[in-house]
């Protein structure tokens, strides 16, 4: 279902993560399928190393590279 689909998660705090994270156990997509973005450079940082996943601060690029877009933000931030 997600072959070849790139996915990016835009505001990849806890929600995000959790739902990377999720995916990736149940080994439904791999890490080079994912772009995940987060308002601050030290987050993208800690996911990088955490999760070896491709990062960006600009949810515009992401979009742009992706299939399919997941929006984990809180509602007062759209």
């Amino acid at each position: 279902m997600f072959e070849n689909k790139r996915i990016a998660v835009l505001g990849a705090g806890k929600l995000g993560e959790a739902l990377i994270t999720g995916m990736l156990d149940a080994e439904v997509v791999s890490r080079k399928q994912f772009i995940a973005t987060a308002a601050h450079k030290e987050r993208l940082e800690q996911l990088q190393t955490k999760l070896d996943i491709e990062t960006t601060l600009s949810n515009g690029e992401a979009v742009r590279k992706a299939h399919l877009v997941l929006l984990c933000v809180k509602p007062q931030t759209v």
